[in-house]
């Protein structure tokens, strides 16, 4: 019944106010432009969110994909690595079982080493060392008539001490003293020593003979060397005597040249140079005879207990030929030939001084009173006046300076001395000198021949100073001492040498080579005059020792 009543009972009556109509409200036009930035930014922002979002999607799924394939390489790569490991070591257990199946068992040579998942056989690193060649010793063929390399050596040093002895740095060495060596180099020491030193001379060398080596010393006596020996001359005719192959020809040393010339520094002229020991060796020196030693070599074979290696004779005698040349070097050509021009000015103004003197010890005009009743040109002054002294090569004066007088003529000026000349290497061998030691012929015509055409300049036609040096052998051998008292040089001028061939002129400054040393020729003559002739030919050596036994 209570709730009966609570519906049963009316509403209650509205109110006035509730009955009227909302007020309308109006929005701020400044907050309707902030509602819209806001939604203008939330949509930014959503869009960075998502830019971001795709961003870090797509690197990790890249990211996802570089594992995934580094993931396979590594399991490709120690799949193969073990294979390569099973392959190392079945490689090794088949080089073990090799050498253990092996009739019979061998030792492991080589070294065997594993280097990561790779087997390495070292062939060239032995674990043991190879059993060596043997290789017997060159033993070079000893005939009773020939000298040997080694004698050859103790016969450079025997020179080369007399050499030292004399205290000056040349070549020429007192005939006597040369004796003397070779007298007690040729004596047999007899007895238990004979057994035990080698010979030190060839066998038809001994015993000491005092006459024929008193004659062999006379052949290498050249005027106006009297009583001296050129120690390389000297050496070179005992190291060639009784060669299969003989001095080098002339076509040899046309080919030696062929091959020197490229090796001349810039500046330097033909063959005004050093070459080296090395370039030395390397000339096609006594090739020629290589199979003429061979025979020689088999005909005189030592007596060993096995066969002894080939002994290279060609090639050691042209290294001895070098040890030679280096031992008894020789000054440049220009320094020799200024020497004696500046010797011959020096002579003639020596000459020209003491005529003048004696002139004026003898003038009777100087101590003729006034008083007296003679002319002072009666005396005897002029009779008495010596003229200046004539050189050997020149026997008479031109037809223009016939009528002058010589006291009257005036000197040239003394030569200054060459500046700038290249400096001997310290194993450096001349190559003038070496050539023109070679170029000596069996007569004085072939001998100045080849030296012409070895030493001048290329072409038919050879200048004053190339003739000079090339017919002196200046830059090879030794300068002579003065022959006479009056310390006169002993070799030509170059003047004396232009005058009597005829090479004063600017058209004949130069002569064909086969015209000067042709039979006969003026220069042969000069030659002859100055006792210089014997220097182009080879001396006889083999007539005094011969093959045969005396």
């Amino acid at each position: 019944k209570a709730k009966a009543k609570a519906k049963g009972k009316a509403a209650a009556p509205a109110t006035p106010d509730a009955e009227k109509p909302a007020a309308k409200t109006f929005l701020s036009p400044l907050y309707v432009d902030y509602q819209q930035s806001l939604i203008a930014e939330r949509v930014t922002y959503t869009h960075r969110l998502a830019t971001i979002h795709n961003w870090a999607y797509r690197r990790l799924l890249a990211l996802s994909v570089c594992a995934s394939e580094a993931f396979n390489h590594c399991r490709d790569w120690v799949l193969l690595r073990r294979q390569k490991e099973l392959d190392a070591v079945e490689g090794l257990v088949d080089i073990l079982k090799e050498h253990i199946e092996s009739d019979p068992p061998q030792l492991i040579g080589a070294r065997l080493t594993l280097e990561g998942a790779h087997l390495h056989r070292h062939e060239n690193v032995r674990l043991q060392p190879p059993v060596p060649e043997v290789v017997p010793p060159a033993v070079e063929s000893v005939a009773p008539f020939r000298w040997t390399i080694a004698q050859l050596d103790g016969l450079l040093e025997v020179t080369g001490g007399l050499a030292l002895s004399i205290g000056e740095a040349s070549s020429l060495v007192p005939a006597r003293d040369l004796h003397a060596a070779l007298a007690r180099l040729s004596q047999d020491p007899g007895g238990d020593l004979a057994r035990k030193e080698q010979p030190r001379v060839p066998g038809h060398w001994q015993p000491y003979d005092e006459d024929r080596l008193a004659y062999l010393t006379g052949l290498f006596e050249h005027h106006p060397c009297g009583g001296l020996v050129d120690c390389v001359e000297f050496l070179l005719h005992l190291g060639l005597l009784h060669s299969p192959g003989g001095w080098p020809s002339l076509d040899t040393l046309l080919e030696v040249r062929k091959c020197l010339e490229p090796k001349a520094p810039a500046g330097a002229a033909w063959p005004d140079f050093w070459i080296t020991a090395a370039e030395l060796e390397e000339l096609p020196l006594f090739v020629e005879s290589s199979a003429q030693e061979a025979a020689f070599a088999s005909k005189h074979c030592p007596s060993t207990g096995s066969a002894p290696s080939a002994f290279d004779r060609a090639q050691e005698q042209l290294r001895w030929v070098g040890r030679v040349l280096r031992r008894f070097p020789a000054k440049m050509q220009q320094e020799e030939a200024w020497a004696l021009e500046a010797a011959w000015h020096d002579f003639l103004v020596r000459g020209r001084e003491e005529s003048d003197r004696i002139a004026e010890h003898l003038d009777d005009t100087r101590s003729t009173s006034s008083n007296s009743p003679r002319s002072p040109s009666e005396g005897l002054g002029l009779l008495l006046t010596p003229t200046s002294p004539d050189t050997p090569a020149l026997g008479s004066h031109s037809d223009g300076a016939a009528d002058e007088d010589p006291k009257k003529r005036p000197l040239p000026p003394r030569p200054e001395a060459p500046a700038g000349l290249p400096a001997r290497p310290e194993d450096g061998v001349s190559v003038r000198q070496l050539l023109s030691y070679l170029c000596v012929g069996d007569t004085p015509e072939e001998g100045l021949s080849r030296a012409l055409a070895v030493l001048g300049p290329q072409g038919a036609s050879l200048g004053a100073a190339a003739l000079q040096a090339a017919a002196l052998q200046l830059g090879a051998r030794p300068a002579p001492p003065p022959a006479e008292g009056d310390a006169r040089p002993s070799l030509p001028s170059r003047s004396q040498l232009t005058e009597e061939l005829g090479l004063g002129g600017s058209a004949g400054s130069a002569k064909a080579a086969a015209d000067l040393a042709a039979p006969g020729s003026p220069l042969l003559r000069l030659l002859e005059r100055f006792g210089l002739s014997r220097r182009h030919c080879r001396a006889q050596v083999d007539k005094v020792f011969p093959q045969t036994s005396p």
